[in-house]
């Protein structure tokens, strides 16, 4: 068996209800070149905190098993899921996996499977947990989360259950480095009933995706497919975007009129810049191998320049040439604080938010569903 899943948990949110179901297809078509460091780093962040979990805790700068060396930023990151996690172990009625294969064979027969960061069921109450951690900076919403519900499933099947709607299902996201207004927990519970939805929901487009002439659809899925450059739908809507700009628009519209060709301009920007990126990774990966771009070549790019010797040093180098080169003493931000301990009234009182510009907001069905539910 591979090591990955053609319908993997971890892109059932692009291949999952909504997103394009042929890019499990196009993805097999046009991997990736190799691990991109901030994976590597989010693999060795998730062995920390499993092995914390187990009672063992290495010192900073201890070699994860791809070879990344822990830092002190994966302790402190680990720290809330690895005291949920802990506190839930103790009750005798739980039972749990951590970093396990599991298969969901209701959702695909064959080609579904993948490793679950945690989960856990209490028989007596009839809860199933099902918890990702996340290490990345980007947002993840853990409503109508399709990885979490492909992993849930996987979950009851590892412990012989079947699901039925008087289950509780409680699903949560740790995000410790996304500073979001939701926190770095994002939680959801769900009933039985519920939830057998969503897993009907992914087995149909679990199904659709496993056809061998499964639709591409284009979407915010776009923004990180491997196969972007080559997508054919995308190029389309490209195309039809650019047509779109030629076009005049009139110079007074109805509210509801603005508010869908808003919509229709941002959606068009995202795809292009979606294509872009593609493109641009593919055009960088060529000229790198010796073939020729029209147009475009490689150029050296610099960083802020910074000092290369001991910070000491420098300074004491400004004292010698009568210069202060040393920074005025500063406090770490609210959010840092918070992620040392602090307690959240005492930030609260030395600390604000202030109230920016107003923005718009586009809402779509999903943001409607979840303000409801």
């Amino acid at each position: 068996m591979s090591d990955h899943a053609f319908l993997a948990p971890s892109s059932a949110g692009v291949w999952g209800p909504g997103g394009c179901p042929a890019s499990p297809r196009m993805a097999q078509a046009f991997p990736e070149d190799g691990e991109t460091q901030e994976a590597r780093e989010g693999e060795a962040a998730h062995w920390w905190m499993a092995e914390a979990v187990e009672g063992r805790e290495w010192p900073e700068g201890s070699q994860a098993p791809n070879g990344v060396p822990t830092t002190m930023e994966m302790a402190e990151c680990a720290e809330r899921m690895v005291s949920d996690i802990r506190a839930l172990l103790p009750d005798m009625m739980v039972s749990h996996v951590l970093e396990e294969r599991v298969h969901m064979p209701q959702i695909h027969p064959t080609l579904n499977w993948g490793r679950a960061d945690f989960g856990a069921i209490n028989v007596n109450t009839r809860t199933l947990y099902a918890w990702d951690y996340k290490f990345g900076h980007g947002y993840v919403d853990v409503f109508e989360n399709w990885q979490l519900v492909d992993y849930m499933v996987g979950i009851a099947n590892h412990f012989g259950v079947t699901i039925t709607p008087e289950w509780t299902i409680d699903m949560r996201i740790y995000q410790p480095r996304s500073f979001h207004e939701d926190g770095p927990v994002k939680r959801v519970i769900v009933g039985g009933a519920r939830f057998l939805e969503l897993q009907a929901m992914l087995a149909a487009a679990a199904h659709e995706a496993a056809q061998p002439d499964a639709p591409m659809r284009t979407g915010p899925q776009c923004t990180y497919c491997p196969a972007r450059h080559a997508c054919p739908a995308l190029r389309k809507v490209g195309g039809l975007a650019v047509d779109m700009s030629l076009r005049g628009v009139p110079s007074v519209l109805t509210a509801a009129n603005a508010g869908l060709a808003l919509r229709t301009i941002r959606t068009a920007r995202e795809r292009l810049e979606d294509l872009e990126t593609g493109l641009e990774a593919q055009i960088m990966a060529a000229i790198r191998k010796g073939e020729a771009a029209t147009g475009w070549t490689l150029e050296q790019g610099y960083g802020r320049e910074k000092w290369t010797q001991p910070v000491a040093d420098v300074i004491a180098l400004g004292v010698l040439m009568g210069q202060d080169l040393a920074k005025p003493q500063e406090a770490i931000t609210p959010a840092q604080a918070r992620k040392k301990g602090i307690d959240e009234t005492v930030i609260s009182a030395y600390s604000e938010k202030p109230k920016g510009e107003m923005k718009l907001r586009p809402l779509d069905e999903k943001s409607i569903r979840k303000a409801f539910q």
